[in-house]
């Protein structure tokens, strides 16, 4: 957004459609790494705007419950610890 409050664009944007062939193996879920996960799109999207942004810029990120997840949570911790102490 500028200054005074317009819209520009987005940062990021991803579109997914899940494999078929994937479907119903929500059991196994725990057992794979992240970054084989279809979840992994949230990190993926929130590394490209860190490496967009400067530091004081403010940035909304707009997720679905899918991106409740620990590592997402650990990932932004230093981005909200460090916001609360400036």
């Amino acid at each position: 957004m500028t200054t005074e409050g317009i819209p520009l664009g987005l940062i990021n944007q991803q579109v997914w459609a899940s494999d078929i062939l994937e479907l119903g193996k929500a059991s196994t879920r725990h057992q794979k790494p992240t970054i084989t996960k279809e979840s992994n799109k949230w990190l993926l999207g929130l590394r490209a705007t860190k490496e967009l942004i400067t530091s004081g810029q403010k940035v909304v990120t707009i997720a679905d419950r899918e991106a409740d997840f620990y590592d997402l949570f650990v990932y932004l911790l230093p981005v909200v610890v460090w916001s609360q102490l400036s």
